[in-house]
């Protein structure tokens, strides 16, 4: 549920120096990365790259902020680097949301409040939490997070009647577990939310609930789908149609059920886009939809 925040550039220039060195088709290719850093005395970490199935790899600069990073196709055989992604230059557009500012910075100059709340399974608090996760994904915290807002609720600057809440991925479906399973929210915005397991791509919904037809109940009971009839609120959901992570047949299914319960929702499709799409012009338009929908909503 975080937005990308502006950094301060560091005080020293990183130059990447790549060597690229061809592999043959039996094996994987080798890589030699040195990050130069100011005026060439000092060689610093390497940064962090991964091999794609085609044989390119994609590096990026881990030890500059977030919102600094740069992501580059590296061809291994030619040399020849591509952008991916610019994050500082992608943090620029989305400023043009309103000027100076990141999502959540552009809500706060509207007067909305910013909100992050770490639930019982949230990492490095325990493993003994993080592992109830496995055991009832979504109930236990969901109760962890409705407490939070019930408290903030109590707060006197906060106007009671006018909370929402949004997230990606896990995090939208967690804005549908509870605005279905509370009512302590106006309007939610699910982004790719996983709506039923058995619509999750198998190596994570198996690493958590093991095979499906080996633990039915445990499928069922973290479907959201039978949910959906409890909706509570303003909803728009947002994802992919080339997600093939969390598969489009996830929010399918919800709009379906909402269908069936009489539950109005809006949808915002990004086409031809998966799970984690970075391009500008899709970011722009994922950003000002939220923002209107908040300014509406809220």
């Amino acid at each position: 549920m975080s937005a990308l925040k502006n950094c301060a550039l560091r005080g020293l220039l990183y130059l990447p120096v790549l060597l690229a060195y061809p592999g043959l088709h039996a094996q994987a290719p080798t890589l030699t990365t040195e990050w130069v850093a100011g005026t060439g005395s000092e060689v610093d970490q390497v940064p962090s790259f991964v091999w794609l199935e085609n044989g390119t790899a994609i590096l990026d600069d881990v030890r500059l902020p977030a919102s600094q990073q740069t992501f580059e196709s590296l061809d291994p055989v030619t040399g020849k680097r591509r952008s991916l992604l610019n994050m500082r230059q992608a943090v620029d557009s989305l400023k043009a949301i309103e000027p100076g500012a990141d999502i959540h910075g552009a809500l706060a100059n509207k007067g909305y409040i910013a909100v992050a709340i770490d639930n019982r399974a949230a990492t490095a608090i325990s493993k003994t939490l993080e592992n109830t996760l496995a055991a009832a994904p979504g109930a236990g915290e969901t109760a962890d997070l409705v407490a939070g807002i019930r408290w903030l609720k109590s707060q006197p600057w906060i106007d009671g009647g006018r909370v929402g809440v949004w997230g990606w991925s896990g995090g939208g479906a967690v804005t549908l577990n509870l605005m279905t399973r509370s009512q302590e929210f106006k309007a939610g915005i699910a982004g790719a939310p996983v709506t039923d397991w058995r619509f999750y791509d198998s190596k994570w919904g198996e690493s958590f609930l093991k095979l499906p037809q080996d633990n039915p109940a445990a499928y069922d009971s973290a479907s959201l789908i039978p949910r959906a009839r409890d909706l509570h609120g303003y909803l728009m959901l947002m994802y992919g149609t080339y997600d093939d992570n969390v598969h489009p047949q996830n929010e399918e299914a919800f709009m379906n059920a909402l269908i069936a319960a009489g539950k109005p929702y809006q949808v915002e499709l990004f086409p031809m886009r998966k799970h984690g799409f970075v391009d500008i012009p899709a970011l722009l338009q994922r950003y000002n939809a939220m923002v209107a929908f908040w300014e509406k909503n809220l």
